[in-house]
């Protein structure tokens, strides 16, 4: 092997660990700080009747 292919393999792998150290933190500090939302099923599930009438409605024509 020459010197230069052998530079070239230790740029390629420092390349693709800084690579994957980064996606490792990155995810962990996402899902970390990942918030656990109120689903829509959910939400309409505690309105009164009239209103989640009007919720569904307002959803259905959202989705058209």
């Amino acid at each position: 092997m020459s010197t230069r292919w052998v530079r070239g393999l230790v740029i390629a792998s420092v390349v693709l660990n800084v690579f994957l150290a980064g996606a490792f933190v990155g995810g962990a500090v996402w899902l970390r700080n990942a918030k656990t939302g109120v689903s829509l099923e959910s939400a309409g599930r505690q309105l009164p009747d009239q209103d989640r009438k009007a919720f569904r409605e307002a959803l259905r024509q959202v989705r058209v």
